[in-house]
């Protein structure tokens, strides 16, 4: 696996090198808050608790622009991050082979390139040295891929969170569903508070007449894993107007179940503070 070393704001070098793993610098065991760009508005994707080591490890990390933050009462002198990622293309599919990641920092406001790096072939990357506060950009090209299989049909996820355009946050295949009542399961995880639509692979097998469902593991709003059960609510816009379709409550991890979603119907979900 790649390693990458980012140091301070002016990027003094620049050192892809193989190594076991990688470390941050006066920020172990501490709460950061991952906010990212997808178009529009900045939005808190996650707030997660670094390791002994000062390492953030994310999943299903979409392209796009990332800074990193802190609370005051956790700013110290010298601090930078370890983040191991595994990426997802720009079309939210996983990576099932060593892809080359571009990445790019704005000094100044200025986007600057700073190396074009492979991940592994499951689409982990490693980087050390990340600044708080600092605009880090992630490209990655189509690359993913998710195939057709025993008659299930793929589903492509686009999201909006809070003042973001519209992006496609997920890519994936139906799970079957034995009660053969709907077209199958779409599990989706680190999902946000915000608006989902669903669209269709055109040419996959479906019965338009069913819904499928969605097994969703729900974040808050500041982006915190949910360690109790709390209400959702669920939105469904019906010929553009916003209407209540439901509330839920969620297990202890933040999982829930939406048994009737459709395709072409946009929604919005809501988590109880």
């Amino acid at each position: 696996m790649k390693k990458l070393f980012l140091i301070g704001a002016c990027l003094v070098f620049f050192v892809p090198t193989v190594a076991l793993g990688v470390s941050g610098t006066n920020i172990d065991e501490t709460y950061v808050k991952i906010k990212t760009k997808q178009g529009g508005e900045w939005f808190t994707t996650r707030k997660v608790k670094t390791d002994d080591d000062g390492v953030l490890r994310l999943k299903d990390v979409l392209p796009g622009k990332y800074k990193f933050t802190v609370d005051n009462d956790d700013e110290k002198s010298g601090q930078s991050l370890g983040l191991e990622l595994r990426m997802q293309d720009e079309k939210g599919r996983r990576i099932k082979d060593k892809i080359d990641v571009k990445l790019y920092a704005y000094i100044n406001n200025t986007k600057t390139f700073i190396k074009t790096v492979k991940t592994d072939k499951k689409g982990w990357l490693d980087i050390e040295g990340v600044s708080l506060n600092m605009i880090y950009e992630l490209n990655v090209k189509d690359n993913g891929s998710v195939k057709s299989k025993d008659g299930l049909a793929r589903i492509k996820t686009k999201a909006k969170i809070k003042g973001s355009d519209w992006f496609q946050s997920s890519y994936d295949r139906l799970e079957a569903d034995n009660s053969g009542k709907t077209n199958g399961v779409l599990e989706m995880k680190n999902v946000i508070p915000g608006k989902y639509k669903f669209k269709l692979k055109s040419g996959d097998p479906y019965d338009s007449t069913k819904p499928f469902i969605v097994h969703a593991q729900m974040r808050k709003d500041t982006g915190k894993r949910i360690k109790k059960s709390t209400k959702v609510k669920i939105y469904a816009y019906i010929f553009g107007t916003k209407t209540i379709a439901g509330e839920v409550m969620t297990d202890d991890e933040g999982w829930i179940l939406l048994p009737e979603v459709r395709t072409n119907m946009k929604y919005r979900l809501k988590v109880k503070d």
